[in-house]
């Protein structure tokens, strides 16, 4: 409310664009591989990150990394992508939430 105006149309047009996103998302990778995109980075860094701007950059940065190592391997063995996809990022949603907070509680000594 700190212009006056009503909080319900923003957070309204969110919501639709978050919609049409996944709607787009799941018709171009399929189900599992969108919803992993859109899970998996969040849960891995949300416990070792301390505001929601570090939330949000850590998690855009192991999705698009993960897409990219993703597509290198698709490419690489010939396989299929979506399938390929989440298990890298079940891969690196592992590795992050295990690793990263043993590393951070080794550094804090």
């Amino acid at each position: 409310q700190a212009n006056k105006l009503a909080a319900w149309r923003w957070h309204g047009s969110f919501d639709v664009l978050a919609a049409l996103l996944l709607a787009f998302s799941t018709a171009s990778l399929g189900l599992m591989a969108s919803f992993a995109l859109v899970l998996l980075p969040a849960w891995a860094v949300f416990t070792w990150t301390n505001t929601w701007r570090n939330a949000l950059i850590f998690s855009v940065l192991l999705g698009v990394s993960s897409y990219l190592v993703a597509f290198i391997i698709a490419l690489q063995y010939d396989q299929p992508f979506a399938p390929v996809q989440v298990a890298v990022l079940l891969v690196m949603a592992i590795l992050v939430r295990g690793v990263m907070p043993l590393v951070l509680r080794l550094t804090a000594k």
